[in-house]
């Protein structure tokens, strides 16, 4: 069995992942050992998410030590199929990965006050994990919405080397010189680019990269949701919950134009 490290910042691959199946289908499928595919599907599902798993587990258990050995515990439990019973109907995706979380890091503490207890009438009883000590749900979903965002950008910049364009370079130098005017962000760009380029180039690009940008935000979030193309209803309540609806509404209409012109 082949265990994934420990994630490095943001990685993706978006053509591929949109590929797979769907996470509720991977889940029914992981008793299925024998199957490539089915393993396949759940290694893409693993790296997908890795990155918001071992982030949940680091704040909440501040021991990177800790948070490591918990991944690769989680990882295995999912390659062996221990959420192939998980029902969609009960919630979303996120909220049966938070609550697997909590309870293998609950599990984790359990086992490691048992091991450092004296043996003596005296000693005193060991600790258990503080429930209080887990992210909230209000840092899950910041660290959710995160990771969305990056896969947002890797998704803007593999964009851009597959076209031959520069959404990614403009937006990201954009959003790192946030009180510079058009410009001064083109004297800027320019030297990023190697030429000369005007304030309406500039313009044009940030407008450009904003749509592109929040178009792929918009397929990670509903890509989360297992359902990536038909219940507007759901993905627009996902937006709400996440604190981004106000800025993917516009990408959020375009989606609903191009489904109902297919």
């Amino acid at each position: 069995m082949t265990i994934p490290d420990p994630p490095e910042e943001d990685w993706t691959d978006p053509e591929r992942l949109s590929q797979i199946s769907t996470m509720w289908t991977v889940l029914a499928q992981a008793g299925e050992l024998d199957s490539d595919q089915a393993r396949e599907a759940q290694l893409q599902i693993l790296k997908r998410y890795s990155a918001a798993i071992h982030r949940y587990l680091a704040v909440s258990l501040r021991d990177p030590d800790a948070a490591d050995e918990l991944f690769q515990e989680f990882t295995v439990r999912f390659l062996r199929g221990d959420f192939r019973r998980a029902d969609p109907t009960r919630g979303k995706f996120r909220h049966l990965l938070k609550a697997a979380l909590s309870n293998l890091m609950i599990d984790y503490h359990r086992r490691k006050a048992r091991r450092v207890a004296r043996p003596l009438e005296e000693a005193p009883e060991p600790q258990t994990l503080d429930p209080s000590s887990l992210a909230t749900d209000a840092e899950f979903l910041a660290i959710w919405r995160a990771d969305l965002m990056n896969k947002a950008w890797e998704a803007l910049a593999d964009h851009d080397r597959r076209k031959g364009r520069h959404l990614h370079l403009v937006l990201r130098y954009r959003a790192d010189h946030p009180q510079q005017r058009s410009a001064e962000l083109a004297q800027g760009l320019s030297a990023k680019l190697g030429r000369p380029v005007t304030p309406e180039w500039v313009r044009k690009q940030v407008f450009l990269a904003r749509q592109k940008f929040t178009d792929f935000l918009v397929d990670e979030v509903a890509r989360s949701l297992d359902d990536p193309n038909h219940d507007f209803d759901a993905l627009e309540r996902e937006l709400i919950d996440l604190k981004l609806a106000e800025h993917c509404r516009d990408a959020l209409e375009r989606r609903r134009r191009a489904h109902s012109n297919e």
